[in-house]
């Protein structure tokens, strides 16, 4: 399962870039509009895409249509990539606008108006923003067994493609997508333990509520339903909380200390990320600022210019 600062991660790397395009529209129509859906193809698809000259057959990236029947998602899970609304295809994506970008503990969610498209990460993946020219001129060129990582999915708006990208080559797909309408619940939800503690916490109570006696490893039960909670964070917060990684889930459960310990230790890994990111500011809440010898003549420059226009 992705963990917390990954999602983190990807979902600032594309408001980074969705924000920067609405200032420069300075007020104007943003082209947002989501146009295409492109994604590359698992081995099994290619073997079977007809004809054998099409982009899909190649192994290249390829834009879907309302006729894809491409599914994702982990085996049992599936779900299909193109839009749906009652189980039925949209004809296309007209009134596809993109409003806004948020992330959940495990997921990341694109609100495009009418429908919403929450993206369950399975395995690790990286976001990253393409030019147009980008896009055409190189990642569209390559198959992925050349280029050796393959993407997802890809949100085509025109000018730009904000694609999903993962480095494993197995052609094993695991990204699951969820197309729900505007109104309706989206159905990957986990309680934030930074941004909404209390809701997490009552997350908690109510999985201790529902378990059942079992001696499954709480470690491997953390990972999997607790939300921003992979390998890498599981064995942390278990360190931080003073916890064994072999306790099972009845031990867990039973002891609110140790509950507690997990609880706070997980907020507190969240919030130490938090703090850490101001290593990677130079300027904003920062009490002294390193400078270079000729921003420091520049500034010079501009106190004694500064003094003297308030003399006269």
């Amino acid at each position: 399962m992705p963990e917390y600062a990954e999602i983190l991660g990807n979902v600032y790397t594309i408001n980074r870039w969705f924000e920067e395009l609405q200032r420069n529209a300075g007020g104007s129509t943003t082209p947002t509009a989501l146009q295409c859906i492109w994604t590359d193809a698992t081995k099994p698809e290619m073997q079977k895409a007809r004809p054998k000259s099409s982009r899909c057959a190649r192994g290249l990236v390829y834009p879907m249509d309302s006729s894809s029947k491409i599914m994702r998602g982990s085996s049992g899970a599936q779900k299909p990539l193109w839009p749906h609304c009652d189980n039925a295809p949209l004809r296309n994506l007209d009134g596809f606008e993109l409003h806004h970008v948020k992330a959940t503990p495990r997921t990341i969610v694109f609100d495009f108006g009418a429908m919403r498209l929450q993206l369950q990460l399975h395995i690790h993946m990286v976001s990253q923003v393409y030019t147009r020219g980008q896009w055409d001129q190189e990642i569209a060129q390559v198959p992925s067994e050349v280029r050796k990582f393959r993407v997802g999915v890809g949100l085509d708006f025109g000018g730009w493609v904000v694609a999903l990208l993962t480095a494993d080559n197995v052609f094993t797909v695991r990204t699951c997508p969820h197309w729900v309408a505007a109104h309706s619940n989206l159905p990957v939800h986990h309680a934030d333990v930074y941004e909404d503690y209390m809701a997490f916490l009552r997350d908690i109570a109510e999985s201790i509520r529902n378990s059942a006696s079992s001696e499954v490893l709480a470690i491997n039960w953390v990972r999997t339903n607790i939300g921003g909670v992979g390998v890498y964070m599981s064995e942390e917060i278990f360190f931080v909380a003073g916890l064994s990684p072999f306790l099972s889930l009845q031990e867990f459960f039973r002891c609110p200390s140790r509950v507690a310990r997990f609880c706070e230790g997980f907020w507190t890994l969240a919030h130490q990320q938090r703090i850490r990111y101001t290593r990677w500011l130079n300027v904003h809440a920062k009490k002294q600022v390193l400078i270079s010898s000729r921003m420091k003549t520049l500034w010079t420059e501009f106190l004694v210019r500064a003094s003297r226009l308030l003399v006269l």
